[in-house]
């Protein structure tokens, strides 16, 4: 198994170094091209699952990065706030690298 994991593109806090945390920020002209060059280098890679924070920008990205392939693009989306406690147990519960 192969795990990818990638940011969200570039965003306008991100242009003028605002921390931008649960605030939103929409994606330049610069962050969607990041999102399209990353779908042009997982093209063809065998990816069995996408998950993306709730967020708007993350979800923009994954949907731009996953326009190039055939497949419907099927974006699991989770939010670290919510269901934090629900998060935790499952990370806990789940296989660890270590045990493989």
């Amino acid at each position: 198994m192969r795990l990818f994991l990638c940011r969200h593109g570039q965003t306008e806090h991100n242009c003028t170094d605002t921390i931008q945390g649960q605030s939103e920020s929409k994606l330049t002209d610069k962050g969607l091209k990041q999102a399209e060059a990353l779908g042009k280098r997982l093209r063809s890679e065998d990816v069995d699952f996408l998950y993306s924070s709730s967020m708007p920008r993350a979800v923009k990205t994954a949907r731009n990065s996953w326009k190039f392939r055939q497949e419907n693009c099927n974006i699991n989306l989770f939010s670290w706030s919510e269901e934090r406690g629900w998060m935790i147990e499952y990370l806990n519960k789940t296989v660890h690298l270590e045990d493989l």
